[in-house]
Order: structure tokens, then C-alpha cells, then sequence
């Protein structure tokens, strides 16, 4: 935040493994002191929290004080929508693997997101995180469809 970032991801790959309990318990409460901190140091910055396999634990995070709940590619924008309202910004969550796919499937897929995350309170992201071999070409056109959408905050 100090160089220049204007939003940070709390990123945790492994508590999604956990029982709802176990994420209560053990997980939860690291979660609200590192983004509380983040809060008071940064009160302007906004926080993001990514637990990856989080689709049981979406309401628990939102009390985590995170400003952004992200989703991974197993949660659809729809069900976190359920869950988290309309009112909580949301990430999310094409999965990875998609960007193998032919282009007219992945610009198919990627406007289907972006209709279903909406045109309000919503961040396109993938599910996790971008794997080796990634075709450079099609992660730009994951841009350009963005970009292009009537969704796109610069349309």
C-alpha cells in the first residue's frame, strides 16, 4: 500500500479445506485481525479476502471485515449473490482452466460472468490463480472482452 496499491487480496489457499467450525475457530479471527490492521493503518484502502474451496464459509467471511468477498471457479456469482446480498462487492471467478479453451467459447464464457457478477459491485477475476502454458493470447482476450462489455465501467 505504501508503494502505491490501491486494493490488497488476502489470499488463503488452504482454510477453505476447514469445517465451518474449524474456520470459525481457527481461521476467522487471523483473518479480522490482519484486515482490522490493514483498516488501521490504511483506512482507505480496500481489502479483498480469497479462501479458495470458500463456498460453505462465504457468510462466515463476510464477517471477517473484508471489503471484497472473492470466489473461487466452484462458486457460482449467483449462489455467492444468495448469500453474501447484492450490497457486498463480490470477485470472481472464471476457472483457470478456461483459458485452454478455443476464443469464441472463452469470449462466450467470459460475457455469461460478466452479466451474471452484474454491472454493480463486481470485480472479474479468475477463480484462482493463473496456471503455467497459459496461452498469453487468451488471458488478452479475457482483457479485451472486459474492455469491450457494455458492463465495462468505461462504457
Amino acid at each position: 500500500i505504501d508503494a502505491g496499491a490501491q486494493i490488497v487480496q488476502l489470499f488463503d489457499t488452504w482454510a477453505g479445506l476447514l469445517s465451518r467450525e474449524q474456520y470459525r475457530h481457527f481461521v476467522l479471527p487471523y483473518h479480522q485481525q490482519i484486515i482490522d490492521q490493514v483498516k488501521q493503518a490504511h483506512p482507505e484502502t480496500p481489502v479483498i479476502l480469497y479462501v479458495n474451496n470458500s463456498r460453505g464459509l462465504l457468510d462466515l467471511m463476510k464477517e471477517s471485515g473484508a471489503d471484497v468477498i472473492s470466489v473461487d471457479e466452484k462458486t457460482s456469482l449467483s449462489e455467492a449473490r444468495s448469500i453474501l446480498g447484492n450490497k457486498m462487492p463480490l470477485q470472481g471467478n472464471l476457472d483457470p482452466l478456461a483459458l485452454f479453451v478455443i476464443p469464441d467459447t472463452l469470449k462466450s464464457m467470459v460475457a455469461s460472468m460478466l452479466l451474471e457478477g452484474g454491472h454493480q459491485n463486481y470485480i472479474f477475476n479468475l477463480g484462482h490463480g493463473i496456471l503455467p502454458k497459459t496461452p498469453v493470447s487468451n488471458v488478452k482476450l479475457v482483457v479485451d472482452t472486459i474492455k469491450q462489455s457494455s458492463l465495462s465501467p468505461t462504457h
